[in-house]
């Protein structure tokens, strides 16, 4: 005599298993057209700016479209909202400064700025060189 398994249904452990398979793959089609990277993605990652005294990293959006190579041309408004998406995926936070010129004239400057991440260990650093 044979003895019969009981049969276990699977249940679904994700939200794609409910829709059908052709939904599905336009789902997984979708995401994966969104995972590849823009060429400016990788350029940007490596995108270090000025420390100042305070711990906050700082860049111009002038230094981003130079570490870019994008000529003056190609520095329009498109191409800025594009790096400030990028920029801000990348943990750099959208910032405009006013800026004292050798000339002493006052400017504004716009750029990003992100808190560095051994803001703590620069502080510590900076108290042990006054002792």
């Amino acid at each position: 005599m044979k003895i019969r398994q009981a049969r276990t249904w699977a249940v679904p452990t994700s939200p794609l298993e409910h829709r059908p398979f052709l939904s599905q793959l336009r789902t997984i089609r979708s995401e994966l057209q969104a995972r590849k990277s823009d060429p400016w993605q990788e350029r940007l990652a490596l995108l270090r700016g000025q420390k100042g005294s305070d711990g906050v990293e700082r860049v111009s959006t002038e230094a981003v479209f130079d570490h870019l190579n994008l000529k003056p041309v190609q520095r329009t408004p498109e191409a800025g909202k594009r790096v400030k998406a990028m920029m801000g995926g990348l943990g750099w936070t959208w910032v405009r400064a006013r800026h004292v010129t050798g000339s002493g004239s006052v400017g504004r400057v716009r750029g990003y700025a992100r808190a560095s991440d051994n803001t703590l260990e620069g502080n510590i650093e900076l108290d042990s060189k006054n002792c």
